[in-house]
């Protein structure tokens, strides 16, 4: 019963390795044709693959984000960073301490792009109000879609669609037209402080916001889909995207341009610090302490207070080491044993010989060392027993030792 208990723990450990394991350092499958909206993976109509191997193949400085923000604060100044979230669901959510290393990078002089309705999720609303583009007094974001996996995107594209167009004012007026984008949750109006991009021909809705966060700005886009694979052919699309992507200005290219694909679920670093920002978590590890505290506090209302539990007095480790010894000595076998080699050996030799039994020492000296010059001496080993049952009182246990020692080499010859 024992083993059995000692087996399933190691069992349930190996288990539990495992999935740490697998959650920490897993990799998705397949991720070259990934289905989920909108990242760079997908080539269905609303992914963005389009645009991120176009940019690419033009030697466009861009790369998928796919590490610790940890690491943003090594990437210098200029950069821009790319991030969409589909009506349809996320994968991943900001967490407080990814924000925070977020908007610092943001604030050394880098540019962020946020496409989607991000005003629908708790993360979303703490980006707007970082970047000074807090939500209106009594929003309610739209109900969140509802997506299953693959219907909306292999089937034709019949979204609906409306143009947006550039006000006085914006940095686009007199460049670009027209913007083309599918129907979704229009931006609030932005304080003094913003810019409003693109907005509707009618009711003059936000579309497309940019406000300054320190020395660098975040771009919100009210659709991710004005560069999906489906839309950024149409209007002046893609010439907005590449003009968004640059946002220091059309002769100057950023360092670095990232799609950020952390929050679609993938990544390459999970560093276990950033478990500890996990509300889950920590309501978890709450949950786990109260548990605790609860059962102590309950066997001490049942059982009462935990007291050291009384013992006899017990004697001193060295005494009991000290009788132990007295006994070993007193039990004393290495006579017996020394004089047991002694007569296995010497009938060996006797009978390796050809010898009688009362053969003197001498001549079986004298033979011995004629056959095995090696040896050592018969005769001055064997004149140590001739007092039987005393020869080792006294010696070192070095001085039996090396009796031993070439009584076993004799012995072993005569085999």
């Amino acid at each position: 019963m024992k083993s059995d208990t000692i087996y399933i723990r190691a069992l349930l450990t190996i288990v539990g390795v495992v999935a740490v394991l697998a959650f920490l350092f897993g990799r998705p499958s397949n991720p070259d044709r990934d289905l989920w909206l909108p990242s760079t993976f997908n080539p269905e109509p609303r992914g963005t693959k389009a645009i991120f191997v176009t940019l690419s193949e033009m030697g466009w400085p861009v790369a998928r984000w796919q590490q610790s923000y940890a690491d943003l604060s090594q990437t210098g100044t200029g950069n821009v960073m790319v991030f969409s979230r589909s009506g349809y669901g996320q994968r991943e959510p900001f967490v407080a301490n990814e924000l925070n290393k977020l908007f610092a990078w943001i604030k050394e002089g880098n540019h962020f792009v946020v496409l989607g309705p991000i005003s629908r999720y708790e993360d979303g609303a703490a980006i707007l109000a970082r970047s000074g583009y807090p939500l209106p007094q009594g929003f309610k974001p739209p109900t969140e879609g509802l997506f299953e996996r693959g219907a909306l995107l292999l089937q034709r594209d019949k979204r609906g669609s409306f143009d947006v167009l550039p006000p006085e004012g914006s940095p686009f007026f007199g460049k670009i037209k027209r913007l083309i984008l599918e129907r979704g949750d229009l931006l609030h109006k932005p304080p003094a402080t913003g810019t409003v991009l693109f907005a509707t021909p009618v009711a003059n809705e936000p579309a497309v916001v940019r406000m300054p966060v320190g020395a660098g700005t975040v771009t919100f886009v009210s659709s991710p889909s004005v560069m999906d694979n489906g839309m950024l052919r149409e209007a002046d699309n893609l010439r907005f995207v590449l003009d968004v992507l640059r946002p220091e200005g059309p002769n100057k290219m950023p360092p670095h341009i990232w799609f950020e694909e952390t929050h679609h679920g993938y990544r390459i670093t999970y560093r276990a610090s950033e478990l500890l920002d996990l509300p889950g978590l920590r309501l978890a590890g709450l949950q786990i302490l109260l548990g605790i505290m609860i059962f102590i506090s309950s066997q001490m209302v049942r059982f009462g207070l935990i007291v050291p539990l009384p013992r006899e007095q017990v004697r001193a480790t060295m005494e009991f080491v000290s009788s132990m010894a007295k006994l070993y000595r007193r039990a004393d076998l290495r006579d017996e044993v020394m004089h047991v080699l002694y007569e296995d050996t010497l009938q060996r030799v006797l009978k390796k010989l050809n010898m009688p039994e009362n053969s003197s020492h001498d001549e079986i000296s004298r033979l011995l060392g004629d056959a095995f010059p090696q040896l050592p001496r018969w005769k001055k080993i064997a004149q140590q027993f001739d007092n039987k049952g005393i020869y080792v009182e006294g010696l070192a246990p070095s001085g039996w030792m090396k009796v031993a020692r070439e009584l076993i080499a004799i012995k072993n010859a005569m085999i």
